[in-house]
C-alpha cells in the first residue's frame, strides 16, 4: 500500500464517499499509515455519525489514537444493539482495544458469558 501525505489526503477525501465500503477502506488505509494521521482526525470523528458499521471502526481508530471518550461511547452504544451480529463488531473492537477499553468494563461485563448462546450463533462449539 502506498503511504505518505498525498495518499493520506486521497484517503481523507474517500472518507466522504457515498459508498460505505469505500469509506471503510479509506479508514483502513489511514490506520495503516505510519506517518502522522492527525490531518485525518476530523474525518474520523465525523465517521462516528456514519449510518453504517463504519462507526465501530472509526470509534476503534479514535480510541487507538488516544481519543477514547467519544469512541468508547459509540462502541458501548453498538454493543447494546438488539441484534447480536450487529453488536459483535463492537465487542471485537473493545476486545482489541484491551486496556484502553478498561473504563467501560462495567458496561461490558453483562455481555461476557462463559457459554455462548448456540441458538443465537447457529452452530455448536466442540466440547
Amino acid at each position: 500500500m502506498t503511504k505518505g501525505p498525498s495518499v493520506l489526503q486521497k484517503q481523507i477525501n474517500y472518507m466522504s464517499h457515498d459508498d460505505p465500503a469505500v469509506r471503510y477502506w479509506a479508514l483502513q488505509g489511514i490506520l495503516t499509515q505510519k506517518e502522522d494521521v492527525r490531518p485525518a482526525m476530523p474525518q474520523v470523528r465525523k465517521m462516528l455519525r456514519d449510518v453504517s458499521v463504519n462507526r465501530v471502526d472509526a470509534s476503534q481508530a479514535l480510541c487507538s489514537l488516544g481519543e477514547t471518550e467519544p469512541g468508547l461511547e459509540v462502541l458501548i452504544e453498538w454493543l447494546h444493539h438488539p441484534q447480536p451480529l450487529v453488536a459483535l463488531p463492537a465487542a471485537n473492537a473493545l476486545d482489541h482495544l484491551g486496556e484502553t477499553a478498561r473504563p467501560v468494563l462495567p458496561q461490558v461485563r453483562p455481555f461476557m458469558v462463559e457459554e455462548p448462546n448456540t441458538d443465537l450463533l447457529g452452530w455448536q462449539f466442540p466440547r
